[in-house]
């Protein structure tokens, strides 16, 4: 599903994409970029032209505001180099929180880039219930993410872990496709001569 715009911009126009690291086909800026502290980050989205300009407020960018060859998304996307520049020494400066608060307020997309730890107690995923303890066969109780969807009538979820490798064998050879024990025998006795 994700590789089909590239399949098709290879069949269609003969053009093979390229890695572009965090960058977007048609918004710019969109990155992420250093703040404060080793291995900090912030992701920050211009998601069209008036965040771009409220962007450049904020970041006190005014002669790239004015700008006329930044004027569109297209015009900034063939810049990224030089914007990406610009943004870095701009948000190295700042805490990441701090940064991630005074961008939202403005109306420019961003989040703070979160490790492991730092996902786990972050307040909207755990509203959403992005993270849920599901039992699983060898551990206990196993942290995994959960459903990405809410839905009213039928809510949906992971109720256990991954299971074990060849855990639900017998079951799927019995009640599944029907074997008999003897057949399920020999299968069992073949996987184990391997």
């Amino acid at each position: 599903h994700f590789l089909a715009p590239a399949v098709l911009e290879y069949e269609m126009n003969n053009k093979i994409w390229r890695r572009q690291g965090n960058r977007d086909l048609r918004l710019a800026p969109h990155g992420v970029y250093p703040v404060k502290g080793e291995d900090h980050w912030i992701a920050i989205a211009c998601q069209d032209d008036r965040a771009w300009h409220k962007l450049c407020e904020v970041a006190g960018f005014s002669s790239e505001s004015s700008d006329s060859s930044l004027s569109t998304g297209a015009e900034r996307v063939e810049q990224s180099d030089r914007l990406d520049a610009l943004l870095t020494g701009w948000t190295c400066g700042f805490e990441g929180e701090e940064l991630q608060s005074l961008l939202i307020s403005s109306g420019v997309a961003s989040h703070i880039v979160q490790n492991s730890p730092e996902s786990l107690t972050d307040p909207q995923l755990k509203y959403r219930d992005h993270f849920v303890t599901v039992p699983h066969s060898s551990v206990g109780n196993f942290v995994i993410e959960g459903s990405r969807f809410r839905l009213s009538r039928t809510p949906g979820g992971p109720v256990c872990a991954n299971p074990e490798i060849g855990e639900h064998n017998a079951h799927v050879l019995t009640e599944i496709l029907g074997y008999d024990v003897d057949r399920m025998a020999d299968v069992f006795a073949s996987l184990a001569m391997n």
